[in-house]
């Protein structure tokens, strides 16, 4: 008599999941570093839009009452001497200076994002700036900065 095992085993090896594994692993980094690229771009999108915006309500704030606002605090009302500007989710206004005597009358307004950085003067386009880090490791709020000299 002929002894027969019939032995029909289904399923994957080893090396096969491995290799499924490492092509998802492959495929999840390219997806992240995109994401990551792409959220930077929104981020710098979104400070350009604020201070274009900012620098809008300035200049008509500018018009109305002859000088631009001493301040930008939203934590009071508007007057001849303040403005409220408003920033989207996750930015803030951290640096704003105002020159009234000089003619023209001039302003400088910076925004930020975590360690994204943008500002904008009362004739330029935003433009990114790198805020100069002072000796104890922190960043200077208050300039100067690299792209421009906020006076």
């Amino acid at each position: 008599m002929k002894a027969t095992s019939s032995h029909n085993s289904f399923g994957f090896t080893i090396v096969e999941l491995l290799v499924v594994i490492v092509i998802i692993a492959i495929l999840a980094a390219i997806t992240i570093v995109s994401f990551t690229g792409i959220s930077q771009k929104a981020v710098a999108s979104s400070l350009q839009s604020d201070l274009t915006n900012a620098q809008t309500q300035l200049k008509l704030f500018q018009v109305d009452n002859s000088n631009y606002p001493d301040t930008i605090n939203c934590a009071i009302a508007d007057s001849s001497t303040n403005k409220c500007l408003k920033t989207s989710t996750g930015n803030s206004f951290s640096f704003y200076k105002v020159n009234n005597s000089a003619s023209p009358q001039t302003f400088s307004l910076l925004a930020t994002n975590n360690t994204t950085y943008y500002q904008i003067n009362s004739a330029s386009s935003p433009t990114q700036a790198t805020p100069v880090v002072a000796s104890g490791g922190t960043v200077s709020t208050d300039g100067p900065y690299t792209v421009q000299t906020f006076y």
